[in-house]
């Protein structure tokens, strides 16, 4: 069970903070215990979660040494790239929908070499493969900025850095 002042990372919304546990029936016929989410960035609305029936909807924020352990395994996270289409789209929205930031993390790693690669021929990712870039970003970048102390801009950076190998500027 989760606790008030725990941090959550809930969907796509990103780190929550559980800012209290209450008892409200929404309509309903008997009262139900919620947990209460707010946004840690200010973006978006207060999110209600029945604490009978929290399980897959969110997770424990990543931990310090979970996140420095993810940027160190970053550059061996990135696979072949699959040619064909619809099973790399499969294959990186499971990935995705997971929610677990190394397979987050791959999907960055891997797109992100993959729009490099194109770059260089003067070609750019599909449209397909940038909304999932663009989801992927979105979703590991809070997380490692809030458990880092940083801001996201910076914690994109740490990744672009190990997952190229080079400086980024």
């Amino acid at each position: 069970m989760y606790q008030v002042d725990d941090c959550v990372v809930f969907g796509t919304t990103g780190v929550c903070l559980i800012s209290e546990i209450i008892h409200e029936d929404f309509g309903d016929a008997e009262k139900r215990a919620y947990y209460v989410l707010t946004p840690v960035n200010g973006k978006g609305p207060t999110i209600y979660v029945p604490t009978d029936n929290c399980a897959g909807k969110f997770r424990r924020l990543m931990s310090l040494e979970d996140a420095l352990a993810l940027l160190n395994q970053l550059p061996d996270l990135v696979c072949n790239w699959p040619a064909d289409d619809t099973e790399r789209r499969e294959l990186f929205s499971n990935l995705l929908q997971s929610g677990e930031p190394l397979n987050v993390a791959r999907v960055v790693g891997m797109l992100t070499l993959h729009q490099e690669q194109l770059a260089e021929d003067s070609k750019r990712l599909s449209a397909q493969d940038s909304d999932l870039l663009k989801t992927a970003e979105q979703t590991l970048y809070p997380e490692l900025a809030y458990v880092l102390g940083t801001d996201e801009e910076q914690a994109a950076k740490m990744v672009l850095e190990r997952i190229q190998g080079i400086s980024v500027s």
